[in-house]
């Protein structure tokens, strides 16, 4: 019998990596805001059950673990906020946020992309946008989650498929963007946005 997976996507991570992995074992995974194969930003059905990542749920956590394999991946914060920021600065804008959308669009670099973001209060936007959000907050409402670490993308997700009786079938890695160097300025400003994230994961600052 092939398992039941709920794969948590968190933006920047591989997602498209785990995709083509799983589905290329005929599993199809249930999926958090990706794919296509939402009712809402965020939500789908589960027996019934609405379901949301973005909020503190209790009981749709539950069902959900009741009967799926919660797995997600997680990228050290501060390669992440670079990729994300790349990523939807070359015009592919994933972002849900809409005052988000426009300081990426007017910004001229990614320093100013941040003073804008400073200016405008980074849980008003950084923590509600579906790409730049905290990886903690979307896995929270989940305690028993398979975490698997992009640095260790393609090891770690064969172990994790082995460990369910599934098998790695691609390497590959898709949607690479444009590497930016990161400064003293930039690396504080991803320390205080993303504490969380380094805090629950282990990464160093």
């Amino acid at each position: 019998m092939k398992p039941n997976l709920h794969f948590i996507h968190n933006a920047r991570t591989g997602g498209n990596f785990i995709k083509n992995n799983v589905i290329k074992n005929s599993v199809i995974p249930r999926p958090d805001q990706a794919y296509g194969r939402v009712m809402l930003p965020g939500m789908e059905l589960v027996n019934g059950q609405m379901f949301s990542s973005l909020g503190h749920i209790n009981m749709q956590g539950i069902l959900i673990e009741k009967y799926y394999q919660t797995f997600t991946v997680v990228r050290h914060p501060l390669t992440r906020f670079l990729s994300c920021y790349s990523f939807n600065k070359n015009k592919r804008i994933g972002c849900t946020n809409r005052d988000l959308i426009m300081m990426l669009k007017s910004s001229e670099d990614i320093k100013d992309f941040i003073d804008m973001v400073k200016y405008n209060g980074i849980a008003k936007t950084l923590k509600t946008d579906q790409m730049f959000r905290t990886q903690e907050s979307a896995n929270k409402p989940f305690n028993e989650i398979h975490i698997i670490k992009y640095e260790n993308l393609v090891p770690e997700t064969d172990a994790f498929l082995k460990s369910i009786n599934l098998k790695l079938f691609t390497t590959e890695k898709v949607n690479s963007v444009p590497t930016i160097e990161a400064d003293e300025e930039i690396k504080r400003f991803v320390e205080l946005a993303y504490k969380e994230d380094y805090k629950t994961y282990g990464y160093d600052y």
